[in-house]
């Protein structure tokens, strides 16, 4: 990724992001169809072991995509330290998933393996994250509300008539008169 001013997002590379992601888990559930029928453990340990390898490797593709699609005004750079963790922690955390569905497919199973799925993909992309040497937070302008109502907002709360000329001739909430019309 090139540096750039303005900050750019790429759509693209978030599509292919999604694409990447897609394409892991296709190939996911194509291999533990494959490992479904067979009886014995040394039948199913090589489907497995690749379903897991390639959902794992997927998550990982898909995350450093994304983040590279991301507008930054600044090139990203990783932790090298990290990046093996990174790339093989994904595929060694998603072999109990890979296994448990390779031998039972009930409801249990399918819920199970998904939220183990859905914490092993966002404990990848925090990874990632801090790998990258980004800090997320939250910023109280974040989630707090404006300090002054602006009128659509008040039509929400107040109704329609809470923004006619008459209404706006009173102070506001935030103490300051509102401009009249």
């Amino acid at each position: 990724m090139t540096p750039s001013s303005d900050g750019e997002t790429s759509l693209l590379l978030w599509f292919m992001a999604a694409v990447v992601a897609l394409l892991a888990a296709y190939l996911f559930v194509g291999w533990l169809r494959r490992a479904h029928g067979r009886q014995g453990w040394r039948e199913v340990l090589g489907p497995v072991v690749l379903s897991a390898t390639v959902m794992g490797l997927g998550m990982s593709a898909a995350m450093v995509l994304a983040m590279s699609a991301g507008g930054l005004t600044f090139p990203l750079g990783y932790r090298w330290v990290a990046i093996p963790a990174l790339v093989f922690g994904p595929v060694i955390a998603c072999l109990p998933a890979a296994w448990w569905l390779s031998r039972r497919q009930n409801w249990l199973a399918l819920i199970g393996c998904g939220l183990l799925l859905a914490a092993v993909a966002l404990a990848v992309q925090t990874g990632w994250i801090m790998a990258a040497g980004l800090r997320p937070g939250i910023r109280k302008s974040c989630w707090a509300p404006p300090r002054c109502w602006k009128p659509p907002a008040s039509w929400l709360r107040f109704g329609w008539p809470s923004t006619t000329p008459a209404a706006m001739a009173r102070p506001s909430r935030c103490g300051a008169w509102v401009r009249r019309r």
